[in-house]
């Protein structure tokens, strides 16, 4: 179709004509979009053919510049690569590959005559780092690709290979290529025209429908037929094609229908706003009813005519435990009990038949049934209503279960009322005190005597009139103060006259129970109990009371006597302990010291029985004292921090002699387990062992004595930070019945009659440990078999110590680690003891029990190049004894090297110089301490081949308990002895210089000032009763005058043993306190505790 209908139009017209003609419109749309297209197609399909050509030829650059870099890294010589550098033949597109260097210098090239330029930064691309691609363009336009590759050597980029490829081909086939296309470009234009002109005259004919119809609404008429078909005939097609005609027409139809719309709106808005208020009125309604239905107390239940829940009210979940989604849609017997829920639909049925009405519009009480199954009591409502034509019936449901609870324990309340007032003794009143009429209980008229009789008795006067005139007044204060609110209750005892005459006691209690606005009192009630027989015993009891105050004044007086009398019993028991330990501190230090001079045998027996007697006097006159003392109950602990192992092998070693002279071994084993820095009381403890030690040496005439120490558990474990230790005391003496062990721990008793006898004993000894260990937080005990031995056992508690302890001596230096040890020892637990000692010192040990065992033994090691370092021998065994193995060891070259250490119980002046002339290197006398045995060990591993001489008395080169003695008191330092009694000055002196110490000696306490201002001594012994200045005040004056820089040691040593002489030596400020008669063992356990020192661990090292 052309843009003109008849007549030729001119050019402009038919521009326009176009521009506003759907038909032309069309055409020429198509025609640009298939024009578009196809040129697009082409310049895609020319861009990737360009891209394929670059892609070419860059990986031919590539492959060019890895080959030139190959060769360059593999020659490793430039003027050879640049001699022989040149172009390959077979692609003419390579226009140069030369090798420049960081500073863009052609070093060889393919051009020679290029060798020697310098590029540019932008011929280079930048800096010679990565693979640099770039394209540039030649003087002569010619388009080139650039790669500049580096060249890496010793791991930096010296050098790089660039290459120079055309890209000429590259555009001159793509030019080629669009004169190609060209032709192929137009055919395929024009036959997309034709086939779209084909497509478009259905279009066109679509577009005529539409716009003839269009027309046919502008015309507006409704007729039909000849009519309309004339009228639109008549329009031209250029006005059927018109678009600027057409968006006329299509306004006015717009405008006419828009008018139409707003009358219709203006009518839509009177309805909707009519309807918005009606619908506002009813969700108002609906939300004032859902309100009152959500908020109801009552649940409410909507069924429909089949009994089906429609709805219900959240207060039905709170009453039956369904939530409302799992009720709708039930039947509503779900919430019946049977069998009222099989019943119920029969029920329904039969009114809407009938119309015969049980419950609806009536209410009743029935029962309902919980989710869980509970029955509950509910009050129901039913009422009927028609929705929709639609019968619904709604049931409101009132829980009355607490209703009937009430009513039931009301019931329960009246029933026990009545039973309680006809059973209670106690009579009831209930006055009206507006009135003053009174009733009373028959239990009342009972109480007074007065039933049967017709005594008037039905006001308050007449109750008032039988009070006793003594008890009125106060009767009706108290009532008074009640009335009138000061008092909350009425309670009152008063008498009153029984029917008999007998004034009899009653307790009268009440309340007002009521008053008016005003507050005045309007009723009252209450009880009357008859309480004449606890009158009765509350005077009896007053007048025992009576009794029993005067026996109580007798008593107190009585115990005041009591006092008076222990007070004087333990004055003179002090008393007497210090006159007796005063000679006996002389008697036992003089022979002790006697024992230490050249004495022929029946002087060294008579000497020894001496003090062997003073001792056990002395042990009976402190179990006396330790007796009484617990008898009074004023036996005390004190709270010292010791060394748990230093304190039970001195122990030990105090009975060791006792022990060895009747040929027992004896020893002390202490688990690792047990901790050995404790805080408790040493003293008590060393006298709980050395009594039962004592005991089992006594009671043995062979074989052994045993200490062992270990933890015992506790469940649960103690929190704060205490232990309990076990001590057990073994040994092979003659054992107890079962009888006899039924007597033990008793004041004054021995297992028998016949046991005082033989063996002596005041029978105190185990009673006090049994107080002891009680005190100290433990028990007592014996396990014991006839002639097998016994075991006495004791636990005690003590406080555990990480830090705070005093110094003890210690071998701190370990030579000892990774030294191997062979122990050779006929009895199993002196081996046992030995193993624990010195494998806690990091040894390796071994044990036999037969010197033919140990030198087979020494030999094995020896053959096996691990020979032992050290052998410890006992002096005692069969067969062989420790000398005779010590010779057949050292005559034997195979194991003579290796250092003896000879062990024995009973040591004899000359052992020491035999066991040197028999190969031992030390020499140690029974029992053996762990610190003792660490450090003669030590100096043994330390002096070996070094031929040390012994010390005054010793054979040269062999070490002692002595060496070790005098090597530990080297450096006890200066001492000051202060002590008015010549005998106890002498026998200190002697014990203190033995000891290895200097010793001056001040006759009081103002002497002892005196030194102690011109000398600093290291410690000082001070007694306390003196004349001119006693000790307590001689240490106040020194402690004075030492101030805080200062500290000097100041040990009591007092004949006095009583508890509270203790306290007033440390409260002097003394830091601790020994009893008279001292020992030379109890001087070294206090040297070693305040003067510790380390001059064997110094010899060791």
């Amino acid at each position: 179709m052309n843009c003109q209908n008849d007549l030729p139009l001119s050019f402009g017209a038919w521009i326009s004509q176009c521009r506003t003609n759907l038909h032309v419109r069309l055409i020429v749309g198509l025609l640009l979009i298939i024009g578009l297209t196809t040129v697009g197609f082409a310049l895609l399909w020319l861009q990737q053919q360009e891209e394929l050509g670059r892609e070419t030829a860059m990986a031919r650059a590539e492959a060019a510049a890895q080959a030139i870099v190959a060769i360059v890294v593999a020659v490793d010589d430039i003027d050879l690569v640049r001699e022989h550098l040149v172009l390959p033949s077979n692609d003419p597109n390579l226009r140069e590959v030369a090798i420049v260097d960081r500073e863009g210098l052609i070093v060889a090239s393919s051009s020679p005559a290029r060798v020697g330029t310098v590029l540019s930064r932008s011929e280079m691309g930048g800096p010679i780092g990565a693979d640099t691609v770039f394209e540039h363009r030649a003087d002569s336009g010619e388009p080139l690709l650039i790669l500049v590759k580096p060249v890496y050597q010793k791991g930096r980029p010296l050098l790089a290979v660039r290459v120079v490829y055309s890209l000429q081909t590259v555009s001159d086939a793509q030019v080629a290529m669009m004169w190609r296309l060209l032709p192929i470009l137009l055919a395929v234009v024009a036959l997309a025209m034709a086939l779209g002109r084909v497509l478009l005259g259905g279009i066109v004919a679509r577009w005529r429908a539409i716009a003839l119809s269009i027309e046919g609404l502008r015309i507006g008429t409704t007729e039909k037929g000849q009519k309309e078909g004339e009228q639109l005939a008549a329009i031209p097609d250029h006005h059927i094609y018109d678009l600027d005609r057409l968006e006329v027409v299509v306004g006015d139809i717009v405008r006419d229908v828009r008018e139409r719309t707003q009358t219709l709106h203006l009518m839509m808005a009177g309805l909707e706003h009519q309807v918005q208020m009606r619908t506002a009125e009813l969700e108002e309604q609906e939300i004032r009813l859902r309100s009152i239905i959500e908020t109801a107390v009552e649940g409410i239940v909507v069924i429909n005519e089949q009994g089906v829940i429609e709805m219900v009210n959240p207060a039905i979940e709170a009453l039956f435990g369904y939530r409302p989604d799992e009720l709708i849609g039930q039947n509503v017997n779900i919430l019946m009990p049977a069998p009222y829920d099989r019943e119920h639909d029969g029920y329904l049925k039969a009114y809407l038949t009938t119309g015969v009405k049980k419950i609806i519009g009536i209410g009743r009480e029935v029962v309902g049934r919980r989710k869980d199954g509970a029955v509950f009591p509910i009050d129901l409502s039913v009422g009927e209503m028609t929705i929709n034509g639609t019968r619904k019936f709604t049931g409101i449901i009132r829980d009355i279960s607490a209703r009937k609870a009430a009513e039931t324990l009301l019931r329960d309340n009246e029933s026990r009322l009545r039973l309680t007032l006809e059973v209670s003794t106690d009579g009831l009143y209930d006055w009206n005190l507006r009135t003053l009429q009174a009733h009373y209980s028959p239990s009342w008229i009972k109480l007074l005597g007065l039933e049967g009789h017709d005594i008037p008795l039905n006001n308050v006067y007449d109750w008032k009139n039988r009070v006793h005139p003594d008890d009125r007044p106060w009767v009706e204060r108290a009532l008074d103060d009640h009335l009138e609110g000061k008092a909350t209750q009425y309670i009152v005892e008063h008498r009153v006259r029984h029917r008999s005459g007998e004034w009899k006691w009653f307790a009268m209690r009440g309340k007002v129970v009521q008053r008016d606005e005003q507050g005045r009192p309007l009723r009252m009630m209450g009880t009357l109990t008859d309480i004449t027989e606890r009158k009765r015993a509350e005077t009896e009891l007053a007048r025992a009371a009576q009794e029993l105050e005067q026996k109580n004044k007798e008593l107190a007086e009585a115990r005041d006597r009591a006092l008076d009398a222990a007070r004087a019993k333990a004055e003179f028991l002090a008393t007497m302990s210090h006159e007796i330990r005063t000679p006996m501190n002389g008697v036992i230090g003089m022979t002790s010291l006697l024992l230490d001079t050249p004495l022929s045998a029946e002087q060294r027996e008579y000497t020894d029985t001496i003090r062997r007697c003073g001792e056990h006097l002395l042990e009976i006159i402190n179990d006396v004292l330790d007796f009484s003392k617990a008898d009074a109950g004023k036996m005390e602990l004190e709270q010292l921090d010791f060394d748990l192992r230093t304190t039970v092998e001195e122990t030990v070693a105090l009975v060791a002699e006792r022990a060895y002279a009747k040929g027992l071994e004896v020893g002390c084993l202490i688990q690792a387990s047990v901790p050995t820095r404790l805080r408790g009381d040493p003293g008590r403890l060393r006298q709980i062992l050395l009594n039962l030690l004592g005991n089992a040496i006594k009671f043995t005439e062979q074989g052994e004595v045993l200490v062992t120490i270990k933890s015992e558990q506790e469940e649960p474990a103690a929190e704060d930070g205490s232990v309990v230790a076990r001590f057990e005391v073994t040994d092979t003496g003659i054992g107890l019945t079962p009888e006899q062990q039924k007597k033990l721990f008793q004041p004054f008793t021995q297992a028998d009659g016949s046991t005082t006898r033989q063996y002596g004993g005041t029978g105190l000894g185990l009673a006090i440990c049994k107080k002891l260990a009680e005190l100290m937080g433990g028990r007592i005990g014996v396990v014991s078999t006839m002639s097998m031995g016994s075991t006495f056992w004791f636990t005690a508690r003590f406080e555990v110590l990480t830090q705070g302890v005093l110094p003890l001596l210690t071998s701190s230096a370990c030579p000892l680690r990774d030294q191997r040890v062979l122990i050779v020892d006929d009895h199993a637990v002196n081996r046992r003891i030995l193993e624990e000692l010195l494998g806690a010192s990091g040894s390796q040990c071994e044990s036999v029990d037969d010197p033919c065992k140990a030198i087979a033994c020494l030999r094995q090691a020896a053959e096996r190049g691990q020979p032992f370092d050290l052998a410890i021998l006992d002096m005692q065994m069969p067969g062989m004894d420790g000398m005779q193995l010590a010779r057949s060891i050292k005559a034997d070259e195979r194991i003579n090297a290796v250092r003896l250490v000879l062990l024995t119980s009973l040591g004899r002046r000359g052992d020491a110089k035999r066991a040197q002339e028999a190969g031992f290197s030390a020499y140690l006398t029974k029992p053996i301490r762990h610190a003792q045995l660490l450090d003669c060990l030590n100096l043994v591993l330390a002096s070996a081949g070094s031929g040390k001489a012994g010390l005054e008395g010793e054979p040269a080169g062999i070490i002692t308990t002595h060496v070790i003695s005098e090597v530990r008191a080297a450096m006890r330092g200066h001492i000051l002895l202060v002590e008015d009694n010549p005998v106890n000055q002498k026998v200190a002196v002697k014990m203190l210089e033995k000891l290895g110490c200097r010793v001056d000696v001040a006759g009081n306490g103002k002497e002892a000032v005196e030194a102690m201002e011109r000398i600093r001594y290291t410690l000082v012994f001070m007694d306390c009763q003196m004349p001119e200045m006693d000790g307590f005040e001689a240490t106040r004056v020194i402690r004075a005058r030492e101030g805080a820089d200062r500290h000097t040691p100041i040990i009591a040593m007092t004949a006095n043993a009583m508890a509270e002489d203790r306290e007033q030596c440390l409260k002097a400020g003394m830091d601790d306190f020994v009893s008279k008669p001292v020992t030379a063992q109890v001087l070294t356990a206090i040297l070693d505790r305040w003067l510790p020192n380390e001059t064997a661990m110094r010899m060791a090292a």
